[in-house]
């Protein structure tokens, strides 16, 4: 089972408001993987790159560009949404 699901079980089996909003459990757990699954969105990127240059000293980071920043955002964001559907 991959983290996701492991998730999705666990929420909709833990918090009867969830399943409220769904007709049933495979439902609310779908839903909760496709949005723990989605890639990032341009908000996150963004606060990932605030992030990494506001902490940038803690890391031994080099001066990066914007676009240095960004990449390396995107990629870290992208690794974590692949770890939760791993199995």
């Amino acid at each position: 089972m991959s983290i996701a699901e492991d998730e999705a079980t666990k929420y909709v089996h833990g918090d009867c408001h969830a399943l409220a909003w769904f007709s049933n459990v495979n439902t609310a757990k779908e839903s909760y993987i496709a949005g723990r699954t989605t890639p990032p969105t341009e908000a996150e990127i963004e606060a990932c790159i605030q992030y990494l240059r506001d902490s940038a000293g803690n890391f031994g980071m080099m001066p990066l560009t914007r676009h240095q920043f960004r990449k390396l955002a995107k990629g870290i964001l992208n690794t974590a949404r692949r770890t939760v559907t791993d199995d």
